[in-house]
């Protein structure tokens, strides 16, 4: 008898576990070491490359702030790929603060990717342009712990006056009833900035920048909250006691602690998004 497909097998495959959503991270401890795997790179990886291609036609003028990106179904059929895809490339985007999500109206794109500036910090940020938030989430603590440390060697007084300056500042925001969510996240990017100017080296200091400029987006998704903003400056105060003490070891493991938090957060917070609407009018 002829076995109809299907039959007879078992139905214990309907008990997995979905698979998680292409951004989320499999192992953060094992990022957090750099080992671990890069998940929208390995998943996505057309995503990245229409991420790339939209942002450059925006650095070109091509669109220019607030300009309507056509609908997913015409950017498809134009760049040869899936809505999926797009879709996808979108979300990369709104991430770095790039573009921005009108629901029932469309995408749009929020300012122009900055083009100025040192022969290095442009090669920074053409490579950060290319990566995915996983993959610089995961380049972030393994950057940034290292900066830390360098950091707490090599501080000098003036780097203290403008670490206890941004904490003061950060604090003094938060004190306030109707907390400035823009100006918190100036002052958040500030912090890991001066931290990145005590180090007194040219290179860490410029890759910094740009690790900082590129996550302006996905700090404000992390950051969605009060408590979140609280969370942070914990942190920032914990990173600058260390540096201030001379203990690098400290200053890089807290540092790694607190961008794990952020990860977290940040997970969350995009489980929380609405879905995107595809707008073909």
């Amino acid at each position: 008898m002829t076995r109809r497909p299907g039959e007879g097998r078992s139905n214990l495959h309907v008990f997995r576990r979905p698979p998680s959503p292409r951004w989320v991270i499999d192992n953060p401890l094992s990022v957090s070491l750099g080992c671990g795997p890069m998940s929208d790179h390995r998943r996505s990886p057309l995503a990245q490359q229409v991420a790339a291609r939209i942002q450059g036609w925006v650095a070109s003028g091509r669109y220019g702030t607030d300009s309507r990106f056509p609908p997913e179904r015409e950017l498809a059929i134009q760049l040869g790929v899936s809505r999926t895809v797009v879709r996808e490339a979108f979300r990369i985007l709104e991430t770095r603060d790039l573009v921005h999500v009108r629901h029932g109206v469309g995408t749009f794109a929020t300012q122009k990717p900055a083009l100025e500036g040192h022969h290095l910090e442009l090669e920074v940020g053409n490579q950060l342009a290319a990566m995915s938030v996983t993959e610089i989430l995961e380049a972030r603590k393994a950057i940034e712990s290292v900066i830390a440390a360098t950091a707490a060697l090599r501080r000098d007084v003036r780097d203290i006056d403008a670490l206890k300056q941004n904490l003061a500042d950060s604090a003094q925001q938060l004190s306030l009833l109707a907390v400035d969510g823009e100006e918190w996240s100036r002052l958040d990017v500030e912090f890991h900035k001066i931290l990145g100017a005590c180090t007194h080296n040219a290179l860490l200091e410029a890759i910094q920048v740009q690790l900082a400029d590129a996550t302006i987006g996905v700090r404000r998704i992390a950051s969605d909250s009060v408590e979140s903003m609280k969370a942070a400056l914990r942190f920032h105060d914990q990173v600058a006691d260390a540096v201030i003490a001379r203990d690098a070891a400290a200053a890089a493991a807290i540092l790694i602690v607190h961008l794990l938090d952020v990860q977290t957060r940040l997970i969350a917070a995009m489980e929380a998004r609405a879905p995107f609407v595809d707008t073909e009018s």
